[in-house]
Order: C-alpha cells, then structure tokens, then sequence
C-alpha cells in the first residue's frame, strides 16, 4: 500500500472538507505562518491548502520537492508567487465561487 500523500493546511478549513482530505491524505496543520516555520513543515508534502493568510513564496516552493499543487480557498492569488510555481511545474488551483451566497 503507497503511503498517502502529505497535505499542508496554513489554516483549518470546514470540518467537511478536512473529512474529505482524511479519506485520501494525510493533513499536516502549520503551527505558524512564519516562513522559517513553513520552510520546515513543506519538505515532503505533495500540495499545500491556503485561505486567506499567509503566503507561497518561491523559496517555499523550492523547498517542497514533491509538491504539485497549491490550493487556494477563495478568490485572489496574489499570495502565490504563480511565476515561480509556473516555473517549477507546480499547478495552482482555486475556489472562486466557494464563499458565494446562493
């Protein structure tokens, strides 16, 4: 059995969602959005969960060698230097619509 992938959360999100990304992976919460802190914590995760604070610098990047995916909850990814992901292959996905009221 492969082990599950490693998710970093900088900040929790709704107890459906974190339910969700148990059944598959292995969720890895940041203590702290210091990026001192963050450059430790994203060494051997496949793909980072950001909402609305913190940021996702090159240098975060270069540091993950096996991440693939950066996460946005909402809107705006002007926390995410998408260059430096563009370069480095690594994909940004994010959730418009999700703070929309029906």
């Amino acid at each position: 059995m492969e082990p599950r992938p490693k998710v970093l959360l900088y900040e929790p999100i709704h107890q459906v969602g974190t339910k969700l990304l148990e059944q598959s992976c292995q969720l890895i919460y940041a203590d702290s959005l210091e990026e001192s802190r963050l450059l430790e914590l994203v060494r051997d995760v496949s793909a980072i969960l950001i909402r609305f604070n913190g940021r996702v610098s090159r240098k975060i990047m270069e540091a993950a060698p096996f991440l693939r995916v950066i996460g946005r909850h909402g809107v705006g990814l002007e926390n995410i230097e998408l260059a430096a992901a563009r370069q480095l292959g690594i994909q940004v996905v994010y959730t418009p619509q999700a703070n929309a009221v029906s």
